[in-house]
């Protein structure tokens, strides 16, 4: 499958966007993503850094965040 190229900004945007539609996780934010050197095995080129949550402790959220990681993952690579 095809990755779409997007910016850090852009990609950050969608992925803070998809994590604001669960009310549990509205006030939390992927504050990063880190460019690979190489493309990992999946062909992908960028990993998340950090998770941010305020108000709300990060375990709360991870699970979500690093679901719609994993998606983000298999639709778009970084510029």
């Amino acid at each position: 499958m095809d990755r779409t190229l997007v910016s850090h900004q852009q990609l950050l945007k969608i992925i803070n966007s998809e994590l604001s539609n669960h009310e549990e996780c509205n006030t939390c934010q992927v504050t990063s993503v880190i460019c690979l050197t190489d493309e990992d095995e999946d062909g992908c080129n960028w990993y998340s850094g950090n998770l941010s949550c305020s108000g709300v402790p990060a375990d709360v959220c991870s699970p979500i965040a690093n679901q719609i990681i994993s998606q983000a993952k298999i639709k778009f690579n970084v510029k």
